[in-house]
């Protein structure tokens, strides 16, 4: 069953975005951090936040923006205070993590180009995967922004993950282009809707 997130399942979607994506940049500041940051997307006006349950275990998660600029900035403005020992531990024993931390915060000022509208994070855990859970979730997320007059958004992935790459092209998206972030090759594609 798909049904909207609430904050109360912030816990199992943070601990399902560390487990998944162990590698990236924001689970690597823990399971508290990444915590408080789903509950502050999932409390989002400027969010659409999805689940699949199967009972009450969680099988994947999405969460998709209208702007996910404008949503990290009023996240920083209203929650600083709450997330900066967090971000300034993680500093402190790896200095080098500021440049990494800087790209974040600027994530959405380098990809302005193209639409506002965005899917941030998808995960699905590992035995409910190759069950169709993602293309669910997508296709859910899609209804949800055409109702609300989104006609298209953009995803990221690395330019590696050929599974999500895959996925994406299968949803018509359009490749546009490749960026470097965390070391990393992301390419980016839009999706539009069919009318």
């Amino acid at each position: 069953m798909i049904r909207k997130l609430i904050n109360s399942d912030k816990y199992q979607t943070a601990k399902l975005h560390q487990l998944c994506m162990a590698d990236d940049f924001l689970p690597s500041f823990g399971l508290p951090f990444l915590t408080k940051l789903h509950g502050y997307m999932i409390d989002s006006t400027d969010t659409v936040c999805l689940a699949s349950f199967d009972k009450n275990i969680l099988e994947g998660f999405i969460i998709g923006s209208f702007n996910t600029r404008k949503m990290m900035r009023q996240i920083l403005a209203h929650h600083f205070l709450k997330l900066a020992p967090y971000l300034i531990t993680k500093v402190l024993i790896n200095p080098p993590t500021i440049i990494l931390l800087v790209q974040t915060l600027f994530y959405g000022k380098q990809r302005e180009s193209g639409p506002p509208a965005e899917l941030i994070i998808i995960c699905v855990s590992e035995p409910y995967r190759h069950q169709h859970i993602g293309t669910k979730l997508i296709a859910k997320l899609q209804k949800k922004f055409k109702e609300l007059d989104v006609c298209r958004f953009k995803v990221g992935t690395l330019k590696m993950n050929t599974a999500a790459n895959s996925m994406y092209k299968k949803f018509g998206g359009q490749y546009i282009y490749t960026f470097k972030m965390y070391n990393s090759d992301w390419n980016v594609y839009y999706i539009k809707f069919s009318e």
